[in-house]
């Protein structure tokens, strides 16, 4: 009946956790990346930059087009307003003044201008400026999605790589767990002593510790995967891409790949920004042109005695006029040639930046070049070293079986085997990550 009841607690457990997993939310690491395009903090705010460069660059379009304004003033003069005319004009002794007030006291005027704008070298400047600004950002937006796309690789694979210790701790707990049951059973036959059992015992404590570690770890990984995916954190997600088909897909073929200098994005971002500098000074060279503008103006006037603007038998006096207006600079305390300058400086800074980035990604990618190459040599070293430990530990708990091996070397080999399981964990995250600064400096990721 116990053993019933042991089968059937399993079985719903088994249960249990099938149907989570059906109602998690199940990724592959393309899937992954292909989320946080969409729902990543970084690549919402690099697309609100771009949607407001675009919006700026239809705002200057805007201001060349025919601006029209309309406008309604209405006065009422408390006191009317008073001019002197010489008091001779009426009659009066020379040199004196005669005070006269003109006008009524209710005035309204309505009336309509236009004008549109015939010339300007600063706003054409400005306006090819700002259509390279937002070409600028739309790279932003592609470096932003670059930085993304290697953060969830990298925290895929962390959480990936944290799975996969968890996994060699409980082989090596469940191991431990079968030495111990044959080590209590010798005991119990007089062939070992006690102090087996209870070295074994401490050996497995110490495994169980590191396993407590370990899960931990997993539940951080996924947390920070979820964060940098722009998911919630209660989400419960579940991982497709196995470890070991990452490591599948990373060979020294890798190394063959050429470096596409003027494709990185690193660079293309500084050659579009010096693109924007020498359009600076173009505009700094603008200020020195003449501004031309057309423009009309219609306007009707009423004045009257009383507030009585709407009745229609009442007259308006109409003003319309229209003209050109025609601006140009003569000096400006110096001012638009020191700026000129500072354009021209700029311009040769952002050049030297050009070739310094140019330069420092074929450092980048030597460097990476390199590290993936040794990390790619100690992760097989490490894993064949992990082999070995295991062989060694396995021949070694034969001969305890055997009663020719103590429990003392088999706590030994066992802590070595843990060890060689870091090593190549290590080993492994270091491989991959080396593998992403590979692709990220190809252009590949």
């Amino acid at each position: 009946m116990k053993c019933y009841l042991a089968i059937i607690v399993i079985i719903a457990a088994c249960s249990q956790q099938m149907a989570a997993q059906e109602n998690a939310t199940q990724m592959t690491l393309a899937q992954a990346q292909e989320y946080a395009m969409k729902n990543a903090f970084q690549i919402k705010s690099s697309a609100y930059d771009e949607v407001i460069a675009k919006l700026n660059t239809d705002a200057l379009l805007g201001s060349g087009m025919p601006q029209v304004q309309a406008s309604l003033q209405y006065n009422n003069y408390i006191d009317l307003p008073t001019s002197l005319v010489p008091a001779q004009f009426f009659g009066g002794p020379p040199g004196e003044y005669a005070r006269l007030r003109f006008g009524v006291p209710q005035n309204m005027s309505v009336g309509i201008s236009a004008t549109q704008l015939l010339f300007s070298g600063t706003w054409l400047v400005g306006l090819e400026a700002s259509k390279a600004y937002a070409a600028f950002q739309q790279q932003n937006v592609k470096r932003s999605e670059i930085q993304v796309r290697e953060m969830v690789a990298t925290a895929y694979q962390m959480a990936q790589l944290s799975h996969e210790n968890v996994r060699l701790l409980l082989e090596s707990k469940t191991v431990t767990e079968k030495l111990i049951q044959d080590t209590r059973l010798m005991n119990a036959n007089g062939f070992v002593e006690s102090q087996d059992v209870e070295q074994l015992e401490l050996a497995l404590n110490n495994i169980q510790i590191k396993i407590n570690e370990a899960e931990q770890q997993v539940d951080v990984a996924h947390d920070v995967l979820k964060f940098s995916m722009g998911m919630p954190l209660e989400t419960e997600l579940v991982l497709l891409d196995p470890i070991q088909t990452m490591l599948d897909e990373t060979s020294l073929e890798l190394l063959s790949v050429p470096l596409e200098m003027e494709a990185n994005i690193d660079v293309t971002l500084v050659r579009e920004g010096l693109e924007l500098r020498n359009l600076a000074v173009k505009a700094e060279k603008s200020k020195f042109l003449p501004t031309a503008a057309l423009f009309y103006n219609l306007q009707t006037q009423a004045q009257r005695d009383q507030f009585d603007f709407w009745d229609t038998k009442q007259p308006w006096f109409p003003i319309q006029l229209w003209g050109v207006q025609v601006s140009a600079p003569i000096f400006s305390g110096f001012s638009k040639q020191k700026n000129l300058e500072i354009a021209r400086v700029q311009v040769r800074q952002t050049t030297d930046l050009l070739n310094y980035t140019r330069e420092a990604k074929k450092l980048e990618y030597s460097k990476s070049a390199q590290t993936f190459k040794t990390a790619y040599e100690t992760m097989q070293s490490s894993k064949s070293s992990l082999d070995l430990s295991n062989r060694i530990l396995e021949k070694t708990r034969i001969k305890y079986n055997e009663g020719m091996a103590t429990s003392f070397e088999i706590t030994q080999l066992q802590r070595q085997a843990i060890e060689s399981q870091g090593q190549y964990i290590g080993a492994m995250f270091q491989l991959l990550n080396a593998r992403i600064a590979m692709l990220k400096i190809l252009n590949k990721i």
